[in-house]
Order: structure tokens, then C-alpha cells, then sequence
């Protein structure tokens, strides 16, 4: 763009304007040449910086994903998964990459996974965060997490996939059970 416009602002310099002074319009195109290139060396700038974030954030994104003791997962509006963390994938015995693309059918029994899909649509639906309470089979053992599921807008602002943090309560709600029985006693 800034090339075209140098071409053309110094093809206007070579024809001289009728009562014009040459000398004027060589320093307005040289002016407006600058100001071109200048705008083409901010928009390059703006989307260096753009590429540099979007691979910052990505990188921290991943970071987050491998590094949390936290089960987090995004899932399209089909519920497969586009990304879980490793907690999340270690909790299946899998790994990351072999979670991604199947859904939640694919790793529990289907009246929890009927559960799952439901809390999803309720919050693709409120078009807000909720909470949930959620029950899971894992490796033959009943756990209880608290899920906070939220919806994942695009630029235009619709719901394009279900996001995930789960919190494990199942420890928490055992010792309470144990201390409500041992007052009983």
C-alpha cells in the first residue's frame, strides 16, 4: 500500500499543476509519502505485537492446561473436547491429545454424561457462568466436583463452545459426613 501510494504521489510531483508552485506540491507529496509509510510501519507494528500476544497468551494458556492441579476442559457445542488440561486427562489415564476430539460419552457411564451435556446447554442457553454440582465414575469410584462451566464467545459475540473448571469435593464431603455422623453419636 505505502509502495503504490509513494508511486503515485510521486507521479503527481512530475506533472506540475496550473498556477501551482513546484516546490509546494514536492513538499505535499513528500508529506503525504511519509504519512503513508508511516501508517504502513504502525499497521506492521500493530500486528507484530497482535501475533506476539496471541502466541504470549496461547503459550500461557498451555502453560495453565499442563501445569494446573485443576481439571479444566473446553468443549465445542457438540461436547467434544478441544482442550483439557493434564489433571483432567490423568484423571481418565489418557493423555491430553487422546481426549481431545471425543466427548464425554466416550469416558462415562451415559446417565452422567447425559448430566454433562445438560449443564452445558443450560449454560449455553443463560449465556452466563454457573455452577454446578456433578458426580463422576472414575476407575470404579464415585467422586463429587464442583463445576463451573462458562461460555466461550467468538469475536461476534456468540456462544461457540463450553468451558470447564472442576473441583474434586469428594474428600471434603466425606469428612463432612464422617463429622455429622460422630455427632450423631
Amino acid at each position: 500500500m505505502a509502495t503504490v501510494a509513494t508511486g503515485f504521489v510521486g507521479l503527481g510531483a512530475d506533472w506540475p499543476s496550473v498556477g501551482g508552485v513546484a516546490w509546494t506540491e514536492i513538499l505535499n507529496g513528500g508529506l503525504s509519502i511519509v504519512a503513508v509509510w508511516l501508517a504502513a510501519w504502525i499497521v506492521a507494528q500493530w500486528q507484530s505485537a497482535s501475533r506476539s500476544r496471541a502466541y504470549a497468551l496461547s503459550a500461557r494458556v498451555q502453560s495453565l492446561l499442563t501445569n494446573s492441579h485443576t481439571i479444566i476442559f473446553v468443549k465445542d457445542l457438540d461436547g467434544r473436547f478441544l482442550e483439557v488440561s493434564d489433571q483432567f486427562a490423568a484423571l481418565l489415564g489418557l493423555s491430553a491429545d487422546a481426549v481431545i476430539g471425543k466427548t464425554d460419552y466416550d469416558f462415562f457411564p451415559a446417565e452422567f454424561a447425559d448430566s454433562y451435556r445438560q449443564h452445558d446447554a443450560e449454560v449455553v442457553t443463560a449465556g452466563t457462568a454457573m455452577n454446578f454440582e456433578e458426580a463422576a465414575l472414575v476407575h470404579g469410584s464415585l467422586r463429587w466436583y464442583v463445576a463451573r462451566k462458562f461460555p466461550f464467545r467468538d469475536e461476534t459475540g456468540r456462544i461457540v463452545a463450553v468451558g470447564g473448571v472442576a473441583t474434586d469435593m469428594t474428600a471434603r464431603l466425606l469428612a463432612e459426613a464422617e463429622r455429622h455422623e460422630a455427632q450423631e453419636r
